[in-house]
């Protein structure tokens, strides 16, 4: 059996000697926590965390015709975006299923970056450069110049500022500003429902900056086990789980990033088909009513007949009680809405109800006291 090397990150050593607890994902060597995941997870809410994000592939498309292009690529439209913003995406397959998800910024009508989970780097990068004929356009994979650290959370804006220097003017919501002389930026989005920065820099930079936001700003060190309980709190998808090629936008409660009204793109047609079929299934939130904790791939069930599947869940931190998200066949959303269902975890069925995400909002728990 051959082993390969996995990939480290600009700040594993950072990790290492900060006693992080390592594990493998998507070829990567990342912490999964450093305290607890519980404590790291109740830091952003209440405070500020910082994450390692390098693992993320980053994609360059430059060119006369990298707008074009870039609208031809994803659901959203591309042409409503302003200088130096934000905005979220979807890569669809002429089918219809999702590629990917991913954050689209705009540096100006020739020059954007994609940034994509990081299982789908290199199949996402062949699949662009395989769309660029008829385009003057470059598509380059820039992810091993680009490091990046998320800080999310109350006190983020704060803290960024306070880090970075009053040179530095902070971004608004789903903008960015570029600084120092080595083209880094800094963006106002995340991945947890606080408000954040993802700061993209050179891989040499990193360690420094990581060093600085916790040591000057405060910041708790956070892995991805909190980083997937904050996404699910807030009903966020994750590739692989809620969203693949197998199930389309719609099905994947994203149809509004879908713009029917910009033209033509990737998977178009096969979507105006899926949106005038209706949707197959529905994503939908899980609360449990009985003790259990929804996980991955559980089966669910109305009225004794198999509805669905889980597709993410855990015991939320903020609500302190199990919450989940499931692919519900639309055959029997009506009825599982009106009746319950049942999640088969291990030998036995326990009783939730389907919500609609997200689960947690601010002052959740005052509003419930």
């Amino acid at each position: 059996m051959i082993c390969f090397p996995m990939n480290r990150t600009a700040l594993h050593k950072n990790h290492t000697e900060s006693g992080a607890k390592m594990v493998e994902f998507a070829g990567w060597q990342m912490p999964l926590f450093y305290s607890s995941i519980i404590d790291e997870h109740r830091a952003v809410r209440s405070g500020c965390g910082i994450f390692d994000a390098s693992h993320m592939g980053e994609i360059e498309i430059t060119g006369p015709d990298a707008q074009a292009l870039c609208q031809r690529l994803v659901t959203n439209n591309i042409e409503q975006m302003g200088e130096l913003s934000a905005q979220y995406n979807l890569l669809c397959n002429e089918d219809g299923g999702i590629l990917d998800d991913l954050m689209v910024y705009r540096f100006s009508p020739e020059r954007f970056v994609l940034c994509v989970n990081a299982s789908n780097t290199q199949s996402d990068f062949e699949w662009i450069a395989a769309q660029t004929s008829g385009f003057s356009a470059e598509v380059n994979n820039i992810s091993a110049r680009v490091a990046l650290v998320s800080v999310q959370g109350p006190k983020s804006a704060e803290i960024v500022s306070r880090v970075l220097g009053s040179e530095v003017e902070m971004p608004a919501r789903f903008s960015f500003t570029v600084f120092g002389p080595t083209d880094s930026f800094v963006s106002r989005t995340g991945y947890t429902g606080e408000d954040g920065f993802e700061i993209f820099l050179p891989p040499q930079d990193a360690p420094e900056l990581w060093s600085h936001i916790i040591s000057d700003g405060g910041a708790a060190m956070c892995g991805l086990g909190c980083r997937d309980t904050l996404r699910l709190e807030m009903g966020y998808s994750l590739y692989g789980n809620e969203i693949s090629q197998s199930v389309t936008p719609f099905e994947a409660n994203l149809g509004r990033y879908v713009k029917m009204d910009k033209g033509d793109f990737c998977g178009r047609e096969s979507l105006e088909k899926a949106l005038a079929d209706g949707a197959r299934y529905a994503l939908c939130g899980i609360e449990m009513v009985e003790p259990g904790i929804p996980r991955h791939s559980y089966k669910v069930f109305c009225e004794d007949t198999e509805a669905g599947e889980v597709t993410s869940g855990t015991m939320s931190p903020s609500l302190e009680k199990p919450i989940g998200l499931a692919l519900i066949d639309c055959s029997a959303l009506q009825t599982a809405r009106r009746s319950g269902v049942e999640i088969q975890i291990r030998n036995a069925r326990k009783k939730a109800v389907l919500t609609d995400p997200p689960f947690y909002r601010k002052n959740t728990k005052e509003e419930q006291q």
